[in-house]
């Protein structure tokens, strides 16, 4: 009997550790997003380009391309190291989109230093937005 309780005991923590681990090894799965106007303010600061995302609520690409291509590994990767991400939601920022002429969502553009990449318009592959992100790094 007390051996018995001693092998639950021992599996409950084996469990617990497994559990742990595979939390602790797995990287970032959200991109680290700011305000537009921390991330702009930033960009200027520290010269790293701002992936500016203009969203809807009521957009299922947006969702689509949220869930399908920025969670993908590569694009978080490239996002949360070398850019600096801002998601404007349409509805809360009705002048900024009115300012940057969205007629589409989700539109995709990038600021770099005092320059405007984009738009993109619409849903996009991972592949080719990974090609646009590595491009604009390069410019």
């Amino acid at each position: 009997m007390a051996n018995l309780q001693r092998y639950r005991i021992v599996i409950a923590l084996m469990l617990i550790l497994f559990v742990s681990a595979c939390k602790a090894s797995k990287p970032s799965s959200k991109i680290e997003w700011k305000s537009y106007e921390e991330a702009i303010n930033e960009g200027k600061r520290s010269g790293k380009p701002v992936f500016i995302l203009f969203s809807s609520r009521y957009c299922p690409m947006c969702e689509r391309l949220e869930q399908e291509v920025l969670e993908s590994s590569e694009i978080l990767e490239i996002l949360n190291g070398q850019f600096i991400p801002t998601k404007v939601e349409a509805e809360k920022t009705p002048e900024l989109t009115m300012h940057f002429r969205i007629v589409g969502f989700p539109t995709i553009w990038v600021y770099k230093k005092g320059h405007l990449y984009g738009p993109i318009i619409g849903y996009v592959s991972s592949s080719m937005l990974k090609e646009f992100l590595l491009e604009v790094l390069k410019g």
